[in-house]
């Protein structure tokens, strides 16, 4: 059975990102990152609430143990936020830390692992646009404890970030580098060690904004990618290296990142965008988020919460936190000032999330009701002295945070190659993986097989890792899936990425209107699609009362200077029927 793919009529918005799941509330977050506001958006009501921030913010991740606190990205700050998710009301409680000091660097995605440890990096600057994020200017952290380790530099788009516990494998994208890339994970410690490409999206990045983007993963160990620019969720097995399992095509390019969600984290949530790139309009479509069901995957889908039933995300471009509870269809969002990509429920919270924020990541409080958000304080900072900003961001099962940067914030299609890092962050302390990051992107974890899947965008590669969750490491970095050899500048890229109870990913393509799904057993290859009637495909998450539904991000970026305007663009999609699974979507531990 084909996927089934619907629009969830939440945007535009301009740059979707970071959506996170959240099983609490079976709700969706979410932040816009140009608009500066995060989101929340219940499928069960369809209610979609935001809260404007004061910072261009990519990461919103509930706090866990309470109600109305997140974490968030600010720039390059990571802040805690309060924010009930049903009001515009955002309060800043305080800033937990701060990155990459003397640079305009901001974070971007980010995700956490098990122990609710933070993982998210950052890029250079972009300004208003994605055209133009410088290369090799982010890093990538982890966040625990207080404590910031960073584990990579010189990326340039920091972006996808899954975290497969089974296997000790970490996965993570630094989107100009064009390769999903894998490392060996130690939860314990905290660390990614032995990278190696798992897939190559391409070798060299040529400016055509065709990148990996975020990602996630499912049970089984599948990457789901996120490529943007080629409208597009790609499935990477990363069991067999370098080849696409199965590929979700959205109607919409800019597809920026992708959750598991829904009661049963079978339905993949993803983001899009809607950035005029190169001065191009934005089709309709352009901008919205996704579900997607019936991919026959279940998602660990770090970003939707199983505990409230609920779907987090980002818009990138629009700078929002969003929430989606697919039981009541109520979509809440929230205004954040800074970019924001990563939105991740706290362990233990029912009001706080981790965030990033530009080049930082941040602790927010949100009810997940209003358009509040308070800063509570800043978790991390990356990629001093730069412009970067954070990607995407996931957890693994210890609660450890895995997110990068890239060279600057998405508004357009120039985001320079190379300046993002990956990183982790555990137990309050931050950890740089990967370096030389385009575009940090999709990111996907299976524990049964300790693998850790990712992408970098530009890299145009899933990359596998050998993952170490007690560690917290990613070694061994491998392509397992490679959308393109070098970067054309076409941005058709990997996106936002999730993986299924079968090992399965499922990867956004952007602007390639898919989500596609690889399994890691047979690299190099897709073993299934589903089409989403938009192109820019951001991210993709499993959420839903049985983990069954695939939510689908979108976007709607101007690229070349048209701004996609047709319906559907920058929506998010719920796709339904992909006899597939996820597992409940990880808190951060702080």
């Amino acid at each position: 059975m084909a996927p089934k793919i619907e629009k969830l009529n939440i945007g535009p918005l301009s740059l979707g990102e970071g959506p996170h799941w959240d099983v609490k509330t079976q709700s969706l977050y979410f932040v816009d990152f140009f608009e500066r506001n995060i989101n929340k958006y219940a499928p069960s009501t369809k209610k979609h609430t935001k809260a404007q921030i004061d910072n261009k913010s990519s990461i919103i991740i509930p706090v866990e143990g309470s109600e109305d606190q997140f974490v968030i990205s600010s720039g390059r700050e990571l802040v805690l936020i309060s924010w009930d998710g049903k009001s515009d009301k955002v309060t800043m409680l305080k800033k937990l830390y701060e990155v990459d000091e003397g640079t305009e660097n901001i974070f971007n995605d980010g995700k956490c692992d098990p122990t609710g440890r933070l993982w998210t990096g950052t890029m250079g600057p972009s300004g208003e646009d994605i055209e133009d994020i410088p290369e090799g200017r982010g890093s990538f952290y982890s966040f625990a404890n207080g404590k910031i380790t960073k584990h990579l530099s010189g990326i340039g788009i920091s972006n996808g970030i899954a975290i497969d516990t089974n296997r000790n494998k970490f996965y993570y994208n630094d989107s100009y580098k064009g390769t999903l890339d894998e490392f060996d994970f130690d939860i314990t410690k905290g660390t990614i060690t032995n990278r190696k490409p798992l897939y190559t999206l391409f070798e060299k990045y040529s400016g055509n904004l065709e990148l990996l983007d975020g990602m996630t993963i499912d049970t089984d160990g599948n990457l789901w990618a996120a490529v943007f620019n080629q409208s597009r969720v790609i499935k990477v097995d990363p069991r067999k290296p370098g080849a696409i399992a199965d590929v979700i095509e959205f109607p919409t390019k800019q597809v920026t990142s992708v959750t598991f969600g829904g009661p049963n984290l079978v339905e993949l949530y993803v983001t899009t965008g809607s950035v005029p790139l190169k001065g191009a309009t934005p089709a309709p479509g352009d901008g919205d988020i996704y579900r997607v069901t019936e991919i026959n995957a279940k998602g660990e889908g770090p970003h939707w919460d199983s505990k409230t039933q609920s779907l987090y995300f980002v818009d990138l471009i629009e700078r929002n936190i969003n929430k989606y509870v697919p039981s009541t269809k109520q979509h809440t969002k929230a205004q954040i000032d800074n970019n924001v990509s990563i939105i991740i429920p706290v362990k233990g919270s029912d009001d706080q999330f981790v965030i990033s924020y530009g080049r930082e990541l941040a602790l927010i409080s949100w009810d997940g009701k209003s358009d509040r958000v308070t800063i509570l304080k800043k978790l991390a900072e990356v990629d001093e002295g730069t412009v970067n900003v954070f990607n995407d961001g996931k957890c693994d099962p210890t609660g450890r945070l895995w997110t990068g940067t890239m060279g600057s914030a998405v508004k357009d299609e120039n985001i320079p190659e190379g300046k993002g890092s990956f990183y982790s962050l555990t137990n309050g302390k931050i950890s740089k993986h990967l370096t030389g990051i385009g575009i940090s992107n999709g990111i996907a974890i299976d524990t049964k097989t300790n693998k850790f899947y990712y992408n970098d965008s530009y890299k145009g590669s899933i990359d596998e890792f050998d993952f170490d969750i007690t560690k917290g490491t990613i070694t061994n970095r491998r392509p397992l899936y490679t959308l393109f050899e070098k970067y054309d500048g076409n941005l058709e890229v990997l996106d936002g990425m999730t993986i299924d109870t079968n090992g399965n990913l499922w990867a956004a393509v952007f602007n390639q209107s898919r989500v596609i799904k690889v399994d890691p057993r047979k690299p190099q290859t897709i073993a299934d699609f589903v089409e989403i009637p938009t192109k820019q495909i951001t991210s993709v998450t499993f959420g839903g009362p049985n983990l069954d539904e695939l939510f689908v991000t979108t976007g709607r970026l101007p690229i070349k200077g048209v701004t996609p305007s047709a319906p559907g663009d920058g929506a998010v999609y719920r796709v339904t029927g992909i006899n597939a699974k996820g597992l409940p979507g990880e808190r951060i531990v702080l």
